[in-house]
């Protein structure tokens, strides 16, 4: 109780409203100075107070002045990798059968481009390859083209259909080969199943990956203007150049966010799908109205400084700002070059503007 009365007593000594609706110090100005009066034994200390010309510090509360400084916008978020959808393939051979052998038994393992992937029984494919045989055996031009076409469009090599020719019996099974390389995702199909809709495996690749980043609401103007893009991930020393950035149409109603996506070369797999990733965006450098952190007051009717009308008065003023860094804000509303507002004290003065209905 006695530490709420203190508070009170020094925030009516501090701060007194004034007919022009703002805040002052109890003796009109600030900065104070002990002075020597009486003429007896025991001279007394009176406190007088002046204001300190060029000082920027008023009975403790430190003044900040609007100023125009040249910004190189740079700003961060944290996100995953993911990987680019482009790039993952579906084995899925284009015609239906029995697998007999499958040879990619374990998954997360690389699959290279051409590597066996089954030996499958296709009635389909052995129908097609008699069709081309008996072509074969009469010589009509028309139908063995036409025949060869179809079995390439089954997915036989042309090596497969030179063997073919040259064997002159169709083959019970055929090989799969992989149309594409990449890590095996999922496996869905083993030996003895049909092959129909469902695929075998699926493939992705990760030369180019992702990253995917959350930015608030309040944050997507700020990441509009960035021009390049640089990826890091803990553990790797590297920077990475990422591209083509994307905002999605859609946000997240829950947090009030949407999210950015970028895409980065990985030639060496460094970067691997799900790992935690720090995005940085940088814009071209722009003059902007500064102000320091400790400047900038938060509250739910918005955001508000205390600006000095005079020597001692302040008045809360509503502001729209732009987060540069940690320590320094921009402000695109409000204020004007020069404009001087209190850097310290915030509590004292606020507590007094809501006392005196300074915000209505």
């Amino acid at each position: 109780m006695r530490s709420i009365c203190m508070m009170m007593l020094i925030s009516g000594m501090l701060y007194a409203k004034l007919p022009s609706g703002g805040m002052q110090c109890g003796a009109g100005k600030c900065g104070a100075s002990m002075q020597k009066s009486g003429s007896g034994k025991k001279a007394t200390k009176v406190a007088t107070q002046r204001a300190m010309p060029k000082i920027e510090q008023h009975f403790n509360v430190r003044i900040a002045t609007v100023k125009k400084e040249k910004i190189h916008h740079r700003t961060h978020a944290y996100g995953y990798i993911v990987a680019d959808t482009r790039l993952e393939h579906d084995l899925l051979p284009p015609y239906t059968g029995y697998i007999e052998t499958l040879y990619i038994k374990s998954p997360y393992r690389y699959l290279k481009k051409g590597e066996m992937v089954a030996r499958i029984y296709s009635p389909e494919v052995y129908k097609a390859q008699q069709q081309y045989l008996s072509a074969l055996h009469f010589g009509n031009a028309k139908p063995i083209a036409a025949s060869r076409r179809r079995l390439r469009l089954l997915g036989l090599t042309a090596d497969q259909i030179a063997a073919l020719a040259k064997r002159g019996s169709p083959q019970r099974s055929i090989l799969y080969y992989a149309p594409f390389e990449g890590w095996i995702n999922k496996r869905f199909l083993k030996e003895g199943d049909y092959l129909g809709k469902m695929p075998i495996a699926r493939v992705v690749s990760t030369k180019r990956v992702r990253m995917e980043a959350r930015i608030w609401q309040d944050k997507i103007a700020s990441w509009q203007r960035m021009r390049t893009f640089r990826v890091h991930v803990p553990g790797s020393d590297k920077t990475f150049t990422a591209t083509h950035p994307f905002f999605y149409p859609f946000a997240d109603k829950e947090s009030a966010s949407t999210t950015l996506r970028v895409e980065i070369d990985n030639p060496n797999g460094i970067l691997r799908p799900g790992a935690f990733a720090l995005l940085e965006g940088s814009g071209k450098a722009e003059e902007r109205l500064v102000l320091p952190a400790e400047a900038i007051l938060h509250k739910k009717e918005g955001t508000f400084v205390l600006k000095e009308e005079k020597e001692g008065l302040f008045t809360p003023v509503k502001v729209t700002v732009e987060s540069i860094d940690n320590h320094r804000y921009a402000i695109r509303s409000g204020l004007h070059e020069g404009d001087k507002v209190a850097a310290s004290a915030l509590f004292l003065l606020d507590a007094d503007a809501e006392i005196n209905g300074l915000y209505r």
